[in-house]
């Protein structure tokens, strides 16, 4: 072999193999700590640690995409998930001190942090969560939660703990992990408990533009907590209402929110609790007011349909249920075009399928339906925009900003580049052809 192709030309993706470099020294330890015995304090603030520099590795990264596959590649995803099994199996109440069992719930809580970003935004991570991990991902991090679960379920302030770590997961919002542990201080000597109250706290805690960032942990968290909650012989009265409330407020200020909890199959699972005798009228009350907000999305499911129709015969609250969801279903398909993640959302078409602007044709026609749910002071709400490679030939329509007047504008550079329709200013909420 001569020198010419025995030499490796230096790789213009060298620098995207550098996170495989910087996570496998990394990964091999987490390995290591769950084939151990027993997790001290000392083993856990090493498992924290290189939590950590993975998580930071794959937010910081200039290439997070590649490094978050290069995870995938050294079987990161089933590391995660053997540590969550290993601190659940570790977790014991009755034989830790409290701060050995909050060090535990503190680990737990990173774990999900780092198994959350792996997957967040990245669709083949994704897939392989679902369908290559031995087992399925989803039902061995079910069966962690569902282990510790149980274990926390009678120690006060542990169970807290626990699931605020899982919604913190599920957003990718740190600050999120205080929430419950938040209520249960804030409404912990009050002597009535009323829905409103817990949802304006939650409104407080959270703010309301959070969003759910991975549905892969949203599943397994909620089918945790309502198989728990209906086998479990604790009060926990506050955490009882707190769930369902953050549940009830992220579908409410979100419709990417409610759109994820529908296809997350929630409705199915919440429709039995609205006439379970072993639920508190509180908490119905709040299992309701999701299913009416998840039912606008429709009931995809026969059964469920079924089942809403023969319940309303004999319960008056799921008959108002129903009436509420055959109202709702009188909305419009439509596409959503949600601004609130990056600033921008669109549809963007590379070609029209002939030539723009038209020579040989009478042209395009352009109808569209449209409901602006909120407008931005600071920016013009475009509409429609097509144009040539040079721009020569340009056409935007879009409301704006200050006036809500809808404006057609068509030279960039003319002396009368757009038309202003002053007659009409375009109101929040309703629909415009």
């Amino acid at each position: 072999m001569n020198q010419a192709t025995s030499l490796r030309s230096p790789s213009p993706s060298s620098s995207i193999d550098q996170p495989a470099v910087e996570l496998t020294p990394v990964v091999e330890k987490l390995k290591t700590i769950c084939g151990e015995h027993d997790i001290d304090p000392s083993l856990a603030v090493t498992a924290t640690e290189c939590l950590l520099r993975l998580r930071h590795t794959f937010i910081d990264n200039d290439h997070p995409r590649e490094a978050k596959e290069d995870f995938r590649h050294l079987h990161g995803f089933q590391t995660l998930l053997d540590l969550l099994r290993k601190v659940a199996e570790c977790y014991a109440p009755d034989r830790l001190a409290k701060e050995e069992r909050k060090c535990l719930l503190a680990l737990f809580k990173d774990t999900l942090a780092v198994l959350a970003e792996a997957l967040k935004d990245h669709r083949g991570n994704k897939r392989y969560f679902a369908a290559r991990v031995p087992g399925g991902g989803s039902a061995a991090l079910e069966e962690a939660l569902a282990l510790l679960a149980q274990k926390v379920d009678c120690v006060q302030g542990d169970i807290e703990q626990f699931y605020g770590g899982i919604l913190a997961a599920i957003l990718c919002q740190e600050t999120a992990a205080s929430i419950f542990t938040t209520l249960d201080s804030r409404f912990r000597s009050a002597p009535v408990l009323l829905p409103s109250d817990l949802k304006a706290e939650v409104d407080r805690c959270v703010g309301t533009s959070e969003t759910i960032e991975v549905a892969d942990i949203l599943g397994p968290f909620v089918r945790v907590w309502l198989s728990r909650t209906s086998a479990s012989t604790s009060d926990h009265r506050i955490l009882r209402l707190a769930v369902p409330a953050c549940l009830c407020q992220l579908a409410m200020h979100s419709q990417r929110n409610i759109t994820t909890l529908h296809a997350t199959g929630v409705l199915s699972w919440i429709l039995p609790l609205l006439v379970s005798d072993e639920r508190l009228e509180q908490e119905k009350l709040l299992y309701r007011e999701l299913a009416r907000q998840l039912c606008t999305q429709g009931i995809s499911n026969l059964e469920d349909a079924v089942f809403l129709y023969q319940k309303a015969h004999s319960c008056p609250k799921v008959s108002r249920l129903l009436v509420d969801v055959l109202k709702a279903s009188k909305e419009p398909a439509s596409i959503q075009f949600d601004l609130s993640l990056h600033g921008y959302c669109s549809l963007e078409f590379s070609t029209l399928g002939r030539s723009f602007p038209p020579a040989t044709s009478s042209g395009y026609t352009l109808s569209v339906w449209a409901r602006f749910d909120e407008f931005d002071s600071n920016t013009h709400t475009t509409i429609f925009g097509a144009f040539d490679p040079s721009q020569t030939c340009f056409l935007l329509a879009y409301l704006e900003k200050d006036t809500r007047n809808f404006i057609l504008q068509t030279s960039i550079r003319g002396s009368r580049p757009s038309v202003r329709f002053k007659s009409m200013v375009f109101e929040p909420g309703r629909w415009y052809h």
